[in-house]
């Protein structure tokens, strides 16, 4: 099987299962995450951000200048995200993901 079948799959699978986790809304709000750190080859980026959507951080959305990468820590795994499914919440603080 290809891999971009298989990433598409897992992401597939992931995504549902993120949505049934949160059945009380049809859509993910990430909140950034304050206390974290980032270092890409022993050094900070320019322009980074971590986002969370559950209290036990178990689910991160990492923006790394204009890619956005989806960590499940519950499954060590990592996915990219396409940057036109997300968009600003109102309050302009948190990400929108649907």
């Amino acid at each position: 099987m290809p891999r971009s079948t298989s990433l598409g799959i897992a992401a597939a699978v992931f995504l549902s299962l993120a949505v049934a986790a949160n059945a009380a809304a049809d859509k993910i709000i990430w909140k950034p995450l304050d206390q974290a750190i980032i270092s890409v080859d022993g050094k900070a980026p320019q322009f980074w951000n971590v986002y969370t959507a559950d209290k036990q951080n178990q689910l991160l959305l990492v923006q790394l200048w204009k890619r956005y990468l989806l960590v499940d820590r519950k499954q060590e795994a990592v996915y990219d995200i396409d940057p036109k499914t997300l968009w600003p919440s109102r309050n302009g603080q948190a990400k929108t993901w649907a």
